[in-house]
């Protein structure tokens, strides 16, 4: 099933008694994409907006080739035509393999250096000019941290 916010309502298997009020009868939820686009899809959509947004502003909007959506939310329709809307003339790639394409890659390169795949794999530079992710550590900063903390 493809989100679309435009789309016909969906029915989706619920656990819980017939509520009319609430859309569930006979053990499923109905309820209009919109609502859904609203309700769920458009909060997590607008903090996924501010990192790309953050992540070229940092990177520099003039280097900035690609974005590119993977995992499962990457699939997304929904989620990449408003990465689109956002990011301009900036290319959104949705590879066909998001939910693998990371372990996919990974995999193949150790299988190369094992030599244990015929084909060769060939990579250009292994080192990205940019990366993005999340600092998980930082250096302790008595002026800023709690002593306790350290």
């Amino acid at each position: 099933m493809s989100f679309v916010p435009d789309g016909e309502p969906l029915s989706l298997p619920v656990d819980m008694s017939d509520d009319v009020s609430l859309g569930v009868r006979r053990g499923r939820l109905r309820i209009s994409q919109t609502s859904m686009a609203s309700a769920i899809f458009d909060p997590v959509i607008s903090d996924i907006l501010a990192l790309v947004n953050e992540q070229i502003t940092m990177a520099g909007k003039d280097t900035v080739a690609a974005v590119l959506l993977v995992g499962g939310f990457g699939n997304s329709v929904y989620l990449g035509m408003r990465v689109r809307a956002v990011v301009g003339k900036i290319q959104v790639l949705q590879p066909a393999n998001v939910w693998t394409a990371v372990a996919e890659g990974a995999a193949m390169i150790e299988l190369a250096r094992a030599n244990m795949v015929p084909a060769k794999v060939n990579i250009s530079s292994r080192i990205a000019r940019h990366h993005y992710g999340t600092e998980l550590t930082t250096a302790f900063d008595p002026a800023r941290d709690d002593p306790s903390k350290k």
